[in-house]
């Protein structure tokens, strides 16, 4: 019978080598999206870490004014541009495993330590979504002012996500500017509705066997829709889906001194390896700055990043950002009558 050693389970008898690793459950399309771009230009800034991980860049306002009569008597009025300044966060992570080099001898040549650098990539893509996430449950958060009036507008509440749900939270959001929309992402529970529905269909991408596979990218009349059972769900039942216009994240990969690093300790445990990874990143949702009103270190944690105390709608002398050009909502839905749900949702709160 198959034995376990140190998590890995191998046969004393007949040995046959690893082929396969689980099938990943998530594939993070909202990284991927048109929501997100990327300013490569901070890069240098965050690096310089001048004022620690905070960083403060301006936005341009529109200009405004009413024009004067050109008629050879009346005076030339003057106003001056409008401008925000954002505060930015950079948030820092690191981890290592460890594998030891017997593991590697009693499974005919697997390698271990192989495995985790083939997974690294997609383990930092988990992370940072988990990240990107705990900011929108921040935001979410926030109270008071202009704070609270973005949160009452941009949160659109109905018993169930139909047919024309999407379409209404986003005029309730952004008006006019609703053809923006990059993309919603919500739980599975969710989308399986829609689906019985026949409003929703899944891409498709052809695997390394050959074999084609549903994406957790889906088209609601059109618009992409990204499935991810890591969203909250209340007590109550509630699902939360999130609404995001184009550039409604901007995104500077900031980056580590030493981003990746081994280490072997050829004493303990008859010998092992050791891989490090660290990476500085920054989410700026648009039209939201970052307080650092409850923040222990330089770096932001998740359950930090969450608290609507972290977060405020940027302002200057004159006003609040326009709430309208913040490209982020949510919609609050439950599940129809003929949709139980037997299994508990990942993201249950």
């Amino acid at each position: 019978m198959p034995k376990l050693f140190d998590k890995t389970y191998f046969n004393a008898e007949v040995f046959e080598k690893y082929v396969d690793t689980i099938e990943r459950e998530r594939t993070n399309e909202l990284l991927n999206s048109s929501a997100i771009v990327e300013r490569a230009d901070l890069k240098t800034r965050m690096d310089e870490q001048v004022g620690g991980n905070i960083i403060v860049t301006p936005i341009a306002g529109i200009l405004s004014g009413d024009a004067d009569n050109y008629d050879g008597q009346t005076d030339i009025k003057s106003d001056s541009t409008n401008t925000f300044y954002q505060k930015r966060v950079v948030i820092g992570r690191a981890h290592s495993w460890t594998e030891k080099d017997f593991v590697f001898d009693i499974t005919g040549g697997h390698d271990p330590m192989r495995t985790v650098a083939n997974q690294l990539l997609d383990w930092w893509a988990d992370l940072k979504q988990d990240s990107l996430l705990a900011i929108i449950e921040g935001i979410f958060s926030m109270t008071g002012g202009e704070n609270k009036k973005f949160v009452d507008t941009h949160t659109y509440k109905e018993d169930v996500f139909g047919q024309v749900t999407l379409n209404n939270a986003l005029q309730q959001a952004f008006g006019s500017r609703k053809k923006s929309f990059a993309a919603a992402i919500m739980n599975s529970a969710v989308s399986t509705q829609l689906e019985n529905l026949n409003l929703i269909q899944y891409a498709k991408y052809t695997d390394s066997r050959g074999i084609e596979r549903p994406l957790q990218l889906a088209n609601l009349n059109g618009r992409p829709i990204i499935i991810d059972d890591s969203l909250p769900v209340s007590k109550e039942g509630e699902y939360t889906t999130y609404i995001f216009g184009q550039g409604a994240f901007e995104y500077t990969k900031a980056g580590a001194k030493v981003p990746y690093e081994t280490d072997r300790n050829p004493m303990k445990n008859g010998g092992e390896d050791t891989l490090y990874t660290r990476d500085r990143f920054c989410f700026a949702p648009r039209g939201i700055s970052f307080t650092e009103s409850s923040m222990v270190s330089l770096s932001p944690t998740d359950e930090e990043l969450k608290k609507g105390a972290n977060w405020e709608v940027v302002k200057n002398e004159d006003g609040a950002f326009p709430l309208k050009q913040i490209p982020i909502a949510r919609v609050i839905t439950k599940l129809g009558a003929d949709k139980a749900v037997s299994t508990t949702p990942s993201g249950t709160i």
